[in-house]
């Protein structure tokens, strides 16, 4: 099994004792002769047109080529892969040790260095008829391993682990499992292949496993020396080969890190544990939550070095980097990424993908402190390191430290801190370095109009808001029952929502608003939703509908004693009561549940909706990164124009999923990595089964079997939660098995870009603007018509993204027909009708009472219109809008739809048995009766 999950037969070529002579593992001599070898063989194999050959590298090592022979098409993922091997008499093995120095272009005058990674790029083609003769024999032992090695190459394989030069190979993997097994004494014979994968899985986690070597025929005596020219040492049953000598620190830091993940996921009793570990995909793309793509360029005589150039530079970017860092970091993976077989051999240019795994105490602090000046010798290598960065501070212990300080990063700007301290080591420490591109910036722009970042808006202040209206409210002396408890409910709360409400100048007290920024007074404030608890009364009526007027009277009397008292401004409407407090619209909904269980069982939805803002909520505390990463997926969801499908909460709920359980990985530490997940878990999930988020283990397996998804009434997507253990109550109103399937391909098709782009394969760079549109910008195919609103009636239009004017060209290709909904005539009137994204001058210029009269709070014409017009085509077809001032309404009517139950306006209704409306008298009903005044253009 290879890197890209395909299944080869290694097959071994033993080249003729004869063909070399004596010294020939001098200065390469060895590899010009087996290159002449392969190259004869290469020219015979290609003669057959039965197969395809391909000449390519293993490990990335230009010394040591090999053939690949392709069956049939060359996307067949089953080849066969033929290398060459020798006789283990052909040179002596003592000059082969890695203290030996055979190759002379490496002498720096008098001196010599030794050539240890060259010695053993001749030795393991001497040994290896010996090596496969020693797995052979453990196969045979125990049944089970060949099966183990098979599982523990997938678990490898699904973290793209082989994809390396300086990473783990299913040579490796062989020979380790071979070794646990005869000599290290993790296996044993009796073990079946899972208990073999658990256990060797179980050794790889266990801290210190490869720190002394491993050595399959005994420790020899010359081990300091194998130990002090490798980082890791490995030797095989025949003594001269160091089976780890390809593998970087950094590769072996990350197999340690997988596999203690890995262990720690095994043991759960979750019924996804094993799944998790084994049949996901975690490329480093979502594993790791920052990366780099640092370009070097690699000097000729670094190339004729022992370990080769573009190997030294990646050890060199990986120290820099890991050193920077400290402890910010977890860890620190860098290597070439693998783009073609010899076509960069001789390209003096070398891109170096960089991965980090932070950490989230230390990751975003402001200072990093070095050593004590008193320490003269690590003080002179600190200020080495950092340059002129480095500073002599005093701090409020006492102590005086050399120290690097970031305080020039912004705030809002902090989780650029990780990557902003690895870009000044690299360019301090590293020479010719050309360019380097990090992925924290990469949806600073998509974000950059987001309100939750400035002033007022961060969800600390509007708690703290929040608590202070509640103060006010327990305090009241006039309520019939008193006012127990204040729940925030919106997503705004927990810095979930991507625009919540900014302080309205009109929304203080009575007599009070109108500052200095009139021009940008909002006629529709958006609310934020509160549910009141009262305290228990056996006076409360049992009829259900005595029981709701009851609770409004309860929210108007809460609103008219904060007024009397406090000259507190609301708003009471039919729809809701609003209470307007230090710049904000606050929504009321009473729950009187502790009036006993007949007024209890009328308020089920508002208990679930609370239950699940404290779930969130605490989810939310846990994780730093969990409110910005909903807020961009939230983003995203609606760029697509899924607004109408997916609510707010099955988002909160499914990001949240990524965060409490993300299966053998760590929880994402970037926005960028969440998003990537969450595409991923959208692309590969199988929606027939349900989604459980359940942070503390409530819900059982049984009752998560019990699920009926083949019920008529089933919603397409099952969200389990503790407090919803039927998982219909987020996703009842969509997405429809449709939708869902157009969501699955989107998010697929932006997976595998975004996982290009974050790796380094991809021919975007993560700064590009085009970088992010591409995952951003909506998809038009699929629908049938489209309807452009006009954008002085949309409360907040600047929030879009991809207005219609920028998707004017999609729209021209998509759709053959343009038609204006406005006549001339109306043109001059619809110009001088209400536009809601702010308050008109004249109204300003009557004061504050007269122009909070005005105020739509929480009024959402997109909202209004896509109901309606759902209405009207009675099922027949579905809309798709973007909610955060998207003025484009995508339709897509249901194929070979009937629309007999589409509304008809009354004109027609007189006509004996109508026949169903075609398509173009919905849409033009739908576009002059229920978009009347509102829809601009209309497309099909």
């Amino acid at each position: 099994m290879n890197g890209d999950g395909g299944v080869v037969v290694d097959v071994a070529v033993e080249m003729p004792r004869s063909f070399f002579q004596e010294k020939d593992y001098l200065d390469h001599r060895y590899h010009f002769k087996r290159a002449v070898y392969l190259d004869v063989l290469h020219k015979k194999l290609s003669k057959s047109s039965e197969w395809s050959c391909e000449v390519m590298d293993q490990h990335r090592d230009a010394r040591k080529p090999y053939i690949t022979v392709h069956f049939g098409e060359k996307q067949n993922k089953k080849a066969l892969r033929l290398f060459l091997t020798i006789d283990p008499e052909t040179f002596a093995s003592v000059r082969l040790l890695p203290n030996r120095a055979n190759v002379r272009r490496l002498a720096r005058g008098d001196v010599r260095p030794a050539s240890p990674h060259y010695n053993q790029s001749i030795a393991e083609d001497m040994y290896a008829r010996m090596h496969a003769q020693f797995f052979a024999a453990a196969s045979k032992k125990a049944k089970s391993l060949p099966g183990a090695v098979v599982l523990f190459k997938r678990w490898a394989q699904g973290r793209r682990l082989l994809d390396a030069a300086d990473g783990v190979s299913g040579f490796f993997i062989s020979m380790l499992f071979a070794y646990m097994l005869e000599r290290g004494g993790q296996l044993s014979s009796s073990m079946d292949t899972s208990q073999m994968f658990r256990a060797a899985i179980n050794a790889l986690a266990k801290p210190g496993f490869f720190k002394k070597g491993l050595y399959a025929s005994g420790k020899p005596a010359e081990a300091g020396e194998w130990q002090r020219a490798f980082a890791n040492v490995f030797l095989g049953p025949c003594g001269h080969v160091n089976i780890m000598a390809r593998m970087s620190a950094s590769a072996v830091q990350e197999l340690i890190h997988e596999a203690i993940l890995s262990a720690s996921e095994l043991k759960r009793s979750s019924h996804s544990a094993f799944s998790n570990v084994l049949l996901g995909q975690c490329p480093a793309a979502v594993r790791y939550d920052l990366h780099m793509h640092v370009d070097v360029m690699v000097n000729a005589d670094e190339g004729e070095c022992d370990l080769g150039g573009r190997r030294t530079a990646e050890s060199d970017v990986a120290r820099i980097v890991t050193r920077a860092l400290s402890d910010r970091a977890k860890l620190v993976r860098a290597f070439e990424p693998q783009s073609s077989s010899v076509d960069t051999v001789g390209s003096a240019s070398c891109k170096i993908w960089v991965g980090v795994i932070l950490d989230p105490e230390h990751a975003l602090r402001l200072v990093d402190i070095g050593p004590s000046s008193a320490d003269d010798k690590e003080a002179k290598e600190f200020r080495k390191f950092w340059g002129e960065r480095s500073e002599l501070r005093r701090f409020k212990d006492g102590r005086i430290c050399e120290s690097v300080v970031w305080d020039f990063v912004p705030p809002t700007n902090r989780h650029h801190i990780p990557a902003i301290v690895a870009e000044q080591a690299l360019k301090l420490n590293l020479a010719n370095v050309d360019e380097i591109e990090w992925s924290s910036k990469m949806f600073d722009e998509p974000l950059s109009k987001i309100a939750s970042s400035k002033e007022g808006t961060s969800p600390a202040s509007l708690l703290q808001t929040l608590d202070r209206l509640a103060k006010r409210m327990k305090d009241l002396k006039e309520m019939p029952l008193k006012v127990n408890n204040v729940q925030p409910l919106s997503g705004a709360f927990r810095g979930t929502d991507p625009f919540p409400p900014t302080p309205h100048p009109l929304a203080h007290g009575a007599g009070v608003g109108l500052g200095k920024s009139e021009d940008d007074i909002a006629v529709c404030p958006k609310t934020l939703d509160i549910m009141v608890s009262l305290e228990g009364s056996g006076r409360w009526p049992e009829d259900p509908d005595a029981i709701a007027k009851t609770r409004s009277m309860m929210a108007i009397q809460l609103a008219e004693s904060l007024r009397k008292s406090y000259a507190m401004p609301s708003v009471i409407a039919e729809e809701a009561i609003d209470i307007l407090f230090e710049g904000y619209a606050f929504r009321i909904h009473v729950n009187a549940s502790a009036g006993g269980p007949h007024v209890k069982a009328t308020e089920g939805k508002l208990i679930e909706r609370a239950s699940h803002a404290g779930l969130i909520a605490s989810i939310a505390a846990r994780f730093p990164m969990y409110g910005l990463s909903t807020q961009l997926i939230n983003r995203w969801v609606s760029s697509h124009m899924f607004s109408p499908h997916l609510s707010d909460e099955a988002i909160e709920a499914l990001v949240a999923l990524l965060f409490v359980n993300p299966g053998a990985a760590l929880p994402p530490m970037s926005r960028e990595v969440a998003f990537l997940r969450f595409l991923n878990l959208f692309a590969s999930h199988i929606w027939f089964d349900p989604v459980v988020l359940d942070p503390e283990g409530i819900v059982s397996d049984a009752e998560i079997e019990s699920i009926d998804r083949t019920a008529k009434t089933a919603p397409a997507m099952c969200i389990v939660t503790p407090h919803d253990r039927s998982g219909i109550r987020l996703t009842q109103s969509g997405p429809g098995a449709v939708v869902l399937k157009r969501l699955v391909s989107i998010a697929a098709r932006a997976q595998s870009e975004m996982q290009a782009v974050l790796e380094g394969v991809s021919k975007h760079s993560m700064f590009e603007t085009e970088c992010w549109e591409r995952f951003f910008k909506p998809s038009l195919s699929g629908f049938d018509a489209a309807f452009v609103l006009r954008r002085t009636a949309l409360p907040f239009p600047k929030h879009a993204l991809f207005p219609s004017k920028r998707l004017y060209k999609r729209m021209r290709a998509q759709f053959e027909n343009e038609m204006s909904v406005v006549d001339e005539d109306e043109e001059e009137t619809l110009a001088q009708s209400i536009k809601l994204a702010k308050l008109p001058p004249k109204l300003l210029n009557k004061g504050p009472d007269k122009a909070r009269e005005a105020l739509l709070i929480g009024f959402d014409p997109t909202e209004c219109f896509i109901k309606d017009a759902e209405d009207r085509v009675g099922g027949t077809a579905l809309m798709f809008v973007d909610k955060y001032g998207g003025d484009v309404v995508g339709v897509a009517f249901k194929p070979n739809a009937v629309h007999a139950d589409a509304a008809l306006p009354d004109s027609l209704s007189w006509l004996p048995n109508p026949d169903p409306p075609a398509r173009e008298d919905v849409i033009e009903e739908i576009a002059t009766i229920a978009g009347a005044d509102f829809v601009e253009k209309v497309l099909t």
